[in-house]
């Protein structure tokens, strides 16, 4: 069974989005700290990451398909930073 790295790819879209951890976590109304261990451990409920996907403007299916490259999801850069 292969495990999926959601950490990563919240990572990516944190990047190519350029919002930061804490504007996330404030956001999802956690921590920073709790923000961070959820990335570690990658360990995220699935409300939690239906949060991350519609605050960071991507479909929930790229945090699962392993095919969907950074390019794809730039498609809309737009996001709620502004």
């Amino acid at each position: 069974m292969k495990t999926i790295d959601i950490s990563k790819k919240i990572h990516e879209l944190l990047r190519i989005r350029n919002i930061t951890k804490g504007k996330l976590a404030k956001e999802l109304g956690i921590t920073e700290q709790g923000l961070y261990k959820m990335l570690k451990t990658n360990d995220c409920k699935v409300s939690t990451l239906e949060k991350i996907a519609k605050y960071l403007n991507a479909p929930i299916a790229y945090f699962f398909d392993e095919y969907i490259v950074d390019t794809q999801i730039i498609f809309n850069k737009t996001n709620n930073n502004e």
